[in-house]
């Protein structure tokens, strides 16, 4: 009995812990929020959502923030470039097959015909991101924005994980559909992992490399 209460227990903090991640995804703002009643979350409980959190391995990635300012960019974009109203998904998939392969030049899992190392994670790291941008700018050009993630990722050999990137953004291209989209993101974060990057390297990567990206828009790139 006192098993089925701890089993029960632990799946209703996960869920709630999962419900927060979006709004929150550093313990050091889990102080600020509050309960539904609007009194303020006991001083105890940022201490269990990192165990929890290092249990279950609940993404750390603001998803909420990264198409808030995806969606600024993807707007800047087309207003700059007179793109209002036209079908972008074909040529955001295309890019992120390239960029995708360009991620894959860079860990070089796949060439076994030679014996040179993969570049460092920094370059690794910012050609991920490039594929994070183009998955979240899909994600806003279908309109699927709710995403809910599973609580593991894809894991095994970097070729494979490759091969069913490419894989499934050629679905997305076919069936349009949020779970394909949403397996798409999952796998990339997968593949993240496997790479050895943090959720919040690749949250300050991103954010570094979106403000790139405006400025390129200012400079006429």
């Amino acid at each position: 009995m006192a098993l089925a209460v701890c089993s029960w227990s632990l799946c209703v903090c996960r869920s709630f812990v999962r419900a927060l991640c979006f709004q929150c995804p550093f313990f050091t703002k889990i102080e600020k929020l509050t309960m539904p009643e609007g009194r303020p979350l006991p001083f105890f409980l940022p201490f269990i959502f990192m165990i929890l959190w290092n249990m279950e391995g609940i993404a750390l990635l603001d998803l909420h923030n990264l198409l808030h300012l995806q969606r600024q960019l993807d707007a800047r974009i087309k207003a700059e470039h007179g793109l209002a109203g036209q079908d972008l998904v074909p040529k955001k998939l295309l890019a992120l097959q390239v960029e995708l392969s360009e991620l894959a030049n860079e860990t070089r899992c796949f060439k076994f015909w030679s014996k040179k190392p993969a570049s460092e994670l920094r370059v690794i790291l910012e050609e991920y991101v490039d594929a994070l941008h183009f998955v979240l700018s899909l994600a806003l050009e279908l309109g699927h924005t709710d995403l809910l993630l599973g609580e593991e990722y894809p894991k095994g050999d970097l070729t494979a994980l490759f091969l069913e990137l490419i894989a499934k953004s050629s679905q997305l291209a076919v069936t349009r559909s949020e779970a394909d989209l949403t397996a798409l993101l999952t796998t990339l974060l997968g593949l993240g992992a496997e790479l050895g990057l943090s959720e919040s390297a690749i949250e300050a990567a991103y954010f570094a490399k979106n403000e790139v990206n405006h400025q390129r828009q200012a400079d006429g790139y």
